[in-house]
């Protein structure tokens, strides 16, 4: 029964008088939480629809009206701006009713023969040819008014959508919108006539959606391939509000199955609850991988920034990804590198050093590949090797590696040789290297040699 309620609600949408819009939307509300899974799927099939039938059912006029009507509809979600087409393609279909025009005067197209009309045929045929560029402005005019239309009724489904997530904030089915929302917009040239109502799912997923005070508690493995969705589409963002709409949803998914607050990752946490962060963190660690090791893509680092940032004692396990890339070579370029050090940052300052035994235990045991990938990246420098730091790249990597020798200081046991788990010979060694024998890494140096002693 609710479908077929809001079927008819959407038939009222198909009118423009804002009286029945307003009607539809208050019953709507009313009606929201009841509706099903199916309701929400018939609401976004209308949304992606960019069928020839589904303007033709809503706004097309009758069959007998249509064999004499030359306006042929056209996918909403194919079509580009249709001036630049008729700039660019012959119109055939215009050529042919000239070519009849012609005819009817007897005259050959084709014809090379210098025979000419009297004044009475020539007038015919100018009146003639006048008609058929008329038909041709007033099918224009009609296929440009069908469009318009279209996307004034899609703005109007849009809006029940927007209801829906608004009256029912907690309801797990909102979650369901995110990934069709993203297909529309994916599917969606960008000087796409309907690109008004693109922009409206945008701002409804990136400023409402997300940015929803109260949102569904959810860890089913539907919610965990919506996330893989997200991430998939920021890898093809092609603009920064793109980006940042995808960093929003991120943020809100995080909210849905982890919940709003941090929380540190110990003996006492469920172990379903270490699977279920093990799971999200997953997801992120492939995108990590793609954006270190690729020196061009579409994904936005402020993706993995943004929730180290907020969430950083359940992001730890990001850094196992992470100390892989701290070796130079694994790294697309040095501001890649840079950016793997600037994550490793974050999550450490706030985790390891504080009240937390269990996370300075953690730093202890990540020690060992963390100076690894530090002996390779110093390695492949002081040899001058593919991939080797210039001079600004060595000395921002030392002030790096300071930090977490004298962080591994600090909740080390004394028992610890620093200077063989960092090889503190072949650190000592860089002041002495022709490139980087330097005032400013020369002081770096010294600071090491000071946490060694």
């Amino acid at each position: 029964p609710i479908d077929v309620i809001v079927d008819i609600l959407v038939s009222f949408l198909t009118n423009e008088s804002p009286v029945l819009k307003n009607l539809a939307e208050q019953v709507f509300e009313i009606f929201s939480h009841k509706l099903t899974k199916q309701s929400l799927e018939m609401l976004l099939n209308i949304l992606s629809s960019g069928d020839d039938k589904q303007a033709d059912d809503l706004f097309g006029e009758d069959d007998e009206d249509e064999e004499d009507d030359d306006v042929e509809m056209i996918d909403m979600d194919d079509v580009e701006e249709i001036e630049s087409e008729d700039d660019e393609e012959v119109d055939e279909e215009l050529r042919q009713k000239i070519e009849e025009a012609m005819k009817a005067q007897g005259i050959n197209a084709v014809d090379d023969s210098d025979e000419e009309l009297d004044d009475d045929a020539m007038a015919a045929f100018d009146e003639k040819l006048a008609e058929v560029f008329k038909q041709k402005k007033i099918a224009k005019s009609e296929k440009t008014t069908m469009q318009q239309n279209v996307v004034h009724f899609k703005n109007n489904v849009m809006g029940l959508i927007v209801i829906y997530a608004r009256k029912n904030p907690t309801n797990p089915l909102v979650l369901s919108l995110i990934v069709p929302l993203l297909n529309i917009i994916r599917a969606t040239p960008a000087k796409s006539v309907t690109n008004q109502f693109v922009e409206k799912i945008i701002a409804f997923l990136k400023n409402r959606l997300a940015k929803a005070t109260e949102y569904p508690k959810e860890q089913a493995d539907f919610v965990f391939d919506i996330v893989q969705a997200v991430h998939d589409f920021a890898k093809h963002s092609t603009s920064k509000e793109l980006s940042e709409m995808c960093n929003q949803l991120s943020l809100y998914l995080h909210k849905c199955i982890l919940g709003g607050a941090d929380f540190e990752l110990n003996k006492q946490t469920p172990a379903k609850t270490k699977k279920v962060v093990s799971k999200y963190i997953g997801i992120y660690n492939d995108s990590v991988k793609l954006y270190l090791s690729k020196k061009s893509t579409s994904f936005h680092p402020s993706i993995i920034q943004q929730m180290i940032q907020r969430y950083p004692l359940s992001s730890w396990d990001m850094l196992d990804t992470l100390a892989t890339y701290l070796n130079r070579a694994h790294c697309a370029n040095i501001y890649r590198l840079s950016m793997a050090c600037k994550w490793t940052t974050i999550i450490i300052q706030r985790t390891v050093g504080k009240n937390s035994k269990e996370y300075n235990q953690k730093y202890i045991a990540l020690v060992p590949k963390l100076a690894e990938s530090v002996k390779a990246t110093i390695e492949l420098s002081v040899k001058d090797q593919d991939k080797s730091l210039d001079y600004e790249g060595m000395k921002n990597y030392l002030r790096f590696v300071t930090l977490l020798v004298r962080l591994h200081k600090k909740v080390a046991p004394e028992t610890i040789d620093l200077k063989k788990v960092w090889d503190a010979e072949l650190i000592s060694s860089i002041s002495s290297n022709d490139k980087f024998s330097k005032p400013a890494i020369s002081s770096l140096i010294k600071s090491l040699d000071q946490l060694w002693a």
